[in-house]
């Protein structure tokens, strides 16, 4: 589940050159843009663990060389609609790694069982990106893609 009321979202401005990750992921181009932060909580409400496993050698994962880890590919995309629900901008979680990071249930185990190595959710557990971090953002400015 996606929890809505985590995001906060608020419109920055960012300037960025082509040495930052952002840039060498492809999910900004150099230069200063106008951008769509917002928090992504992403909450295991099941009974069971969501195991994604080791990223080494698996196809949905691949490697970072900016973060020197394994990223989870297309976990999230994101469609920014206006108050029409018309389609204004597209953008995308940039997933890093599926991992424990919130107790959000109170039956939850109280220890955090996955990681960048061992990845996954655990039930009662969420996966947790601030606004941030790289990659976590829209660009409010842009037409869909």
């Amino acid at each position: 589940m996606i929890v809505g009321e985590a995001a906060q979202p608020r419109v920055v401005t960012r300037t960025f050159v082509a040495s930052d990750c952002e840039v060498v992921e492809g999910c900004a181009q150099p230069g200063t843009r106008q951008l769509l932060v917002f928090n992504a909580e992403t909450a295991n409400i099941g009974t069971a663990d969501l195991l994604v496993g080791d990223p080494v050698g698996n196809p949905l994962f691949e490697y970072s060389s900016c973060h020197n880890h394994y990223h989870f590919k297309g976990f999230t995309a994101y469609r920014f609609l206006d108050a029409n629900s018309q389609l204004i901008a597209v953008g995308n979680k940039g997933a890093f790694c599926l991992e424990d990071v919130l107790q959000v249930s109170t039956n939850a185990s109280p220890n955090r069982k996955y990681s960048c190595d061992n990845q996954g959710i655990q039930a009662g557990w969420a996966d947790v990106y601030s606004a941030d971090l790289p990659c976590q953002s829209g660009n409010p400015s842009s037409s869909a893609r």
